[in-house]
């Protein structure tokens, strides 16, 4: 049995969402192989230098399931691209920056955030261009803990602005590129997060895109498979203090 979440967007100004994280972690059975986060676990990640009393609570989280012999996955996500390998080892976990492609139910499958398939918001695409060269990111990190809070802070309301007065079509992923892209990584089916959009859509002429769901109002759309059945999106009442994982969307 194997999970995937993503768009948690865990901070301190909303504890409720680290403790859901905690929640889901001890649901989890004992026939759970692996756990896929498919980014934006942390709303923002300003280097593994840091302070961050919820990166402690994420990795108090995660240490009984790989105790358990349960497989741990991140694939950064557009919020915490800079989650690096000092955290990822305190966590236990693998860090996949280009996604990961898993052979599900015997079908090629790619896990990835999935910001970079919206490529008709063309100003985050450049922003995102920016970011994710390695020299910004070195000049960044080589800033002040205080300095890179402020930034990343700035950021984070210039993101709430921007997005509130776009149309909401280009902040979807463009399928034209994602039946191109997947193809290209040699895949037939997709699970992503990113868009806020959780649904199943076809993909291309025999594959299916699997859209999770971001965490808020004590709810998450989150993906579970085994390797010999299709992936299931079940909505999860992350808040509730119960054992069950979600009913099937």
């Amino acid at each position: 049995m194997h999970f995937a979440i993503s768009d948690l967007h865990l901070s301190p100004e909303h504890p409720e969402l680290l403790a859901g994280f905690q929640r889901l972690c001890m649901r989890l059975p004992e026939a759970t192989k692996s756990l896929w986060i498919l980014g934006d676990l942390f709303d923002f990640w300003i280097g593994d230098d840091a302070p961050n009393p919820v990166a402690e609570g994420v990795i108090k989280a995660l240490r009984p399931l790989h105790a358990r012999g349960v497989s741990l996955h991140f694939v950064p996500g557009n919020r915490d691209f800079l989650v690096g390998q000092q955290f990822a080892e305190l966590a236990n976990i693998q860090i996949h920056h280009d996604g990961k492609m898993l052979v599900i139910n015997g079908r090629p499958t790619w896990l990835i955030h999935g910001d970079h398939l919206c490529i008709d918001d063309r100003a985050y695409m450049q922003f995102r261009q920016i970011v994710r060269n390695r020299s910004w990111q070195q000049d960044f990190l080589g800033k002040t803990v205080e300095e890179r809070l402020a930034m990343a802070q700035q950021a984070r309301q210039q993101s709430s602005t921007e997005n509130a007065t776009k149309p909401e079509d280009i902040m979807d992923v463009n399928e034209e590129y994602t039946v191109q892209q997947v193809a290209t990584h040699g895949a037939l089916d997709l699970i992503h997060g990113h868009t806020h959009r959780p649904a199943f859509h076809p993909l291309g002429e025999d594959g299916t895109r699997y859209v999770l769901g971001d965490w808020r109002n004590g709810e998450a759309v989150i993906c579970q498979w085994d390797n010999n059945s299709a992936p299931v999106l079940k909505r999860l009442n992350y808040a509730a203090d119960d054992a069950s994982l979600g009913t099937p969307l």
